[in-house]
């Protein structure tokens, strides 16, 4: 490859955790997909899949046959955010200009690219998406509205609501990415966070290839208390404001029965259970952020490589 086509050159990140089913659709719509006058490597991670999602990619990888593609096996299920990390160091061997991070089920349409491209080359060092057309259920809808007030009204950390995971990021500021990362960190936050020259398009989500999504109620939960108590200390001063309320309360019926012989024994019973509750979410609370600050302190690894595949 001469320094002409090197310098045309990019990477597409995509993560995969038990994508047996949709591997066809997906491997035969990169194979058919063109760049304009670039060039593209794939790099596949496979995030401890069950399934035959691994032996099913290496064994059809020959549709690949016009591109250098990679498959970064991972040594179990660390988590999507993980497994697009565990995908860098790969990508700035590859001498690429920038890489495109994007999900395997193709609900990150391969058209969007040449959008994201042309927001590069008008020069952003970042180019993310924001959901235009939302797919999912109402209920989810309300926890994400509720997930985002709070990141942008209580952490210094704001977010654009509806961001999407499909992002470009030039090539030279992924060292940094990665640095900045941390256990239990959350992908499209951390690169926001970074700040740069950067542009958000709209986009519009497709359905998927096949199959279901593996991201459910249970990961959406977990999800949104990780980056709430990594990026905002809101939650521990709620408790902190509501534990000062209930003492001037405490205090001023204090007062009251003191002085002026006022019966607060029914009240002051109703108030303790109140009271009771308080103190154990503040508990869990602290508890929460203790536990953050233990993973921050240790030494362990946010993923583990098993092997790496040229395929």
């Amino acid at each position: 490859m001469n320094s002409t086509q090197q310098n045309k050159l990019f990477n597409i990140i995509i993560p995969l955790y038990n994508e047996e089913s949709s591997l066809d659709y997906l491997l035969d719509s990169l194979s058919k997909f063109k760049a304009g006058d670039y060039n593209f490597n794939l790099i596949f991670v496979d995030d401890g899949s069950t399934d035959n999602t691994y032996d099913k990619l290496k064994k059809n990888s020959t549709v690949l046959k016009n591109n250098q593609s990679f498959v970064i096996k991972l040594s179990r299920n660390w988590g999507k955010e993980q497994a697009m990390i565990a995908a860098i160091d790969l990508s700035i061997k590859q001498n690429a200009i920038f890489s495109i991070f994007m999900d395997g089920d193709l609900q990150h349409p391969l058209s969007q690219i040449k959008k994201m491209i042309d927001s590069f080359n008008n020069g952003n060092k970042i180019v993310m998406n924001v959901k235009n057309v939302y797919l999912t259920s109402f209920f989810r809808k309300i926890t994400n509205f509720i997930f985002y007030f709070i990141m942008n009204k209580f952490s210094k950390s704001k977010i654009t609501p509806r961001l999407s995971d499909f992002c470009l990021i030039d090539n030279k500021i992924l060292s940094d990415l990665k640095k900045s990362f941390k256990y239990n960190s959350i992908f499209r936050v951390t690169v926001f966070w970074l700040g740069f020259k950067r542009e958000i398009l709209p986009l519009n989500i497709e359905k998927r290839a096949a199959g279901s999504s593996q991201f459910n109620f249970h990961s959406l939960i977990s999800l949104a208390i990780n980056t709430i108590v990594s990026y905002s200390s809101f939650p521990i001063k709620m408790m902190l404001y509501v534990g000062f309320f209930l003492f001037i309360i405490y205090f001023s019926l204090f007062i009251s029965g003191f002085f002026f012989n006022f019966n607060i024994i029914n009240f002051l019973n109703i108030l303790s259970y109140f009271s009771i509750i308080v103190l154990i979410l503040f508990i869990s609370l602290l508890a929460l952020y203790l536990g953050k600050i233990l993973d921050l302190a240790s030494d362990r690894p946010i993923f583990i490589i098993d092997s790496i595949d040229k395929l």
